[in-house]
């Protein structure tokens, strides 16, 4: 095998185990301000509300896919359906019908 093909080979086994970035900063401001809204908040004081709710919806996210992720895996699929993520949201206590 050339140095090339190793190389790519590499890149591609890299690329494949890579770990995911957190982006809750694709989470803005009027999006934030939308959730608050329905939430029945009236005034938003300060600006510091914005990187905690960033911060709450992340590790909420989090649970609910390693639930749907763990439900993928006993079942030995490779993908999450809407079944898994409505079980996972149920798992943690947020029924949704559907």
């Amino acid at each position: 095998m050339s140095s090339d093909k190793k190389n790519t080979a590499l890149a591609i086994v890299q690329k494949r185990h890579q770990k995911l970035k957190k982006n809750t900063r694709g989470i803005t401001k009027p999006a934030i301000k939308r959730i608050l809204d329905r939430a029945g908040v009236m005034v938003i004081v300060k600006d510091d509300v914005y990187p905690e709710v960033r911060s709450i919806l992340d590790h909420f996210m989090e649970k609910v896919l390693h639930d749907a992720t763990l439900l993928t895996q006993n079942a030995q699929r490779t993908t999450i359906t809407r079944e898994d993520i409505a079980r996972s949201l149920k798992m943690n206590g947020r029924l949704i019908y559907g």
